[in-house]
């Protein structure tokens, strides 16, 4: 199974990919994540792609990719669920040509749909957690940083949106319920695909 979870920064992708991937036996795969893991490691990939997202802007094609092709090479079978990516249209022609060369094929896209104000406020909460818990807060952030990834998602998404709507293989779901009520809608989204 290959899920591909999709919404703006800040609503909560992370946290229900991970409860899909403990009930479905899935891998979790997170763009971001390996993102600030390459840019931790100070490779050559993950400092282009900090020059980016420092600045609100979505990492290129030709740093996001090799790194996730380098990812899902571990995952021959599939059987992962994809947060975070694809970030821009071109991306989803990429994407569909690695399947492909792989025989493997998307099962579903879910689209969380998020008012811009509540991925404010839970970035907001998320950094206050980190705080409080001794941590830094992500640098991606930062109130500035945070408009100008929701302005980048408005930008980009509707294009993405379209070309899976024409595979008919996206399902929106109302984001504005609690983690468990939105969590109910997409085990109810994947039970019914399977």
């Amino acid at each position: 199974m290959i899920i591909i979870i999709l919404g703006p920064s800040g609503c909560g992708k992370g946290t229900q990919a991970d409860r899909l991937a403990e009930k479905y036996h899935l891998t979790h795969i997170s763009t971001g994540d390996l993102l600030r893991r390459a840019y931790a490691d100070k490779t050559q990939l993950g400092i282009e792609a900090h020059r980016h997202w420092r600045l609100g802007h979505w990492a290129p094609t030709s740093t996001v990719g090799p790194l996730l092709a380098s990812e899902l090479e571990k995952y021959p079978d599939g059987n992962f669920i994809l947060e975070g990516w694809p970030r821009m249209p071109e991306q989803t022609g990429v994407f569909e040509d690695y399947l492909k060369s792989h025989k493997l094929k998307i099962d579903r896209v879910i689209y969380l749909d998020t008012p811009k104000d509540l991925c404010r406020e839970r970035i907001r909460q998320r950094t206050a957690k980190a705080q409080k818990l001794g941590f830094k807060p992500r640098p991606d952030d930062q109130p500035e940083i945070v408009e100008e990834r929701l302005e980048s998602y408005d930008r980009t998404i509707q294009p993405i949106l379209d070309y899976y709507r024409n595979r008919d293989l996206i399902s929106v779901v109302d984001n504005r319920g609690s983690v468990d009520e939105v969590f109910g809608s997409l085990v109810k989204i994947v039970d019914d695909k399977n």
